[in-house]
């Protein structure tokens, strides 16, 4: 069984990524001993690395024998007060940094880190929306200065735009109109235009797996789905079926939509739609 080091795997596609390949690999996860509570101990395949300060990490690293990193860890805010720029760089930047440079090369083969389509507003090549977006784009150049210096290493950037699951509890649009349609409140929606690229959590975790093991060559790629979705098309759709309907008002914002193509990731196809999953998850069906 191969041996997996992840990071970031109290976030929402880290523990959906535990979830669903820990029967298939042994996962290390580093964890910063803040966030100890938030994991569960004695899982099969998964061995907890806590760490008290970014300092430790090479210590505790320099002696596993890590086949494949992954690495979720990030932190996300369009703010960029000085408590924010320190969070973001020390997350999105930082860790991951320390942690490649205190790995074994000698049995690390893959790379796997996630990017953001924030980075291309106004559907430019490089365009970065927020000092988040522009955090990403930074570690991607680093991420050039690895694949230059092990160049035996396989190094994947992977960028997608929305996610949601089944049962995301996450301050995001899908789960929040659930939230106040079980709670009888009306959800504010910021246009009647916004239409959104929608990705299943599951379909994001088969990325990353196709990424372990089939030969993909170093380099960014994107997952995208068939289309975006008018979200007042879904919750017209939904109010048509159902007796209890949702309470929505919409603004009149002006939207900045990002529709860039990058590179699509060989061997991927969408499995999960938005538009089938809609109305079992604001029921609460799953």
């Amino acid at each position: 069984m191969k041996n997996i080091l992840l990071t970031g795997g109290t976030g929402f596609i880290g523990k959906n990524f535990n979830n669903i390949l820990k029967n298939k690999y042994k996962i290390f996860l580093l964890v910063n001993k803040t966030k100890k509570n938030l994991y569960l101990k004695n899982e099969k395949n998964i061995n907890y690395l806590f760490f008290n300060d970014v300092n430790e990490i090479k210590d505790i690293l320099t002696k596993k024998k890590i086949t494949y990193f992954v690495n979720l860890a990030t932190h996300y805010t369009l703010k960029d007060s000085d408590k924010d720029i320190i969070k973001i760089i020390n997350a999105n930047i930082l860790l991951p940094s320390l942690v490649i440079s205190s790995l074994n090369t000698k049995y690390l083969k893959k790379i796997i880190t996630i990017g953001t389509m924030m980075e291309h507003s106004n559907n430019s090549k490089y365009y970065p929306s927020s000092f988040y977006a522009a955090s990403k784009r930074s570690f991607e150049a680093l991420l050039e200065y690895y694949k230059l210096r092990f160049s035996f290493l396989k190094v994947i950037n992977l960028k997608f735009y929305e996610t949601f699951s089944d049962k995301d509890e996450r301050n995001k649009i899908i789960p929040t109109i659930k939230k106040n349609y079980t709670n009888n409140k009306n959800t504010k929606i910021s246009s009647t235009k916004l239409s959104l690229n929608f990705l299943h959590v599951d379909d994001i975790i088969n990325a990353i797996e196709i990424i372990l093991t089939k030969k993909i060559t170093s380099g960014n790629y994107q997952i995208k789905a068939k289309k975006f979705t008018k979200i007042k098309d879904l919750i017209e759709k939904f109010n048509k079926k159902n007796f209890k309907k949702i309470n929505c008002k919409f603004g009149n914002e002006k939207l900045f939509q990002i529709n860039y193509n990058l590179k699509t990731l060989p061997y991927w196809r969408q499995k999960n739609l938005i538009e089938i999953k809609f109305d079992s998850i604001i029921n609460g069906k799953n």
